[in-house]
């Protein structure tokens, strides 16, 4: 009887945040289909959504009233974890069109 070698199943883990949610949710859509594509089983994990407060004096000198401006950026933050049998997952991840807002990271285990 022969024995069939399997690969080891590779974990690529990817960390993902924008400032706009549509856009992490029309990448992470392209990532489900690269997925699909290439039979890998992938889970995607919310992570919490991080706001970042900054508050703004108006007036740029020492005069006229105390008067501030609240501003407030929110990162929205996604975990990928995808375990597949090939090296095809990974080239066409890598050949994705990313975005200037969206941060990417990538690591292999």
């Amino acid at each position: 009887m022969r024995r069939e070698r399997r690969r080891p199943r590779n974990k690529i883990i990817i960390k993902m945040a924008s400032p706009d949610k549509n856009l992490l949710n029309q990448h992470l859509e392209n990532i489900k289909k690269i997925a699909k594509i290439t039979r890998s089983n992938i889970k995607i994990v919310p992570l919490p959504t991080k706001k970042i407060i900054k508050s703004v004096r108006k007036a740029p000198n020492e005069r006229g009233t105390k008067t501030f401006e609240v501003w407030q950026l929110r990162l929205h933050k996604r975990l990928i974890i995808i375990e597949t049998d090939s090296n095809r997952m990974f080239r066409m991840l890598t050949r994705l069109p990313v975005n200037e807002l969206l941060q990417f990271k990538m690591e292999i285990r």
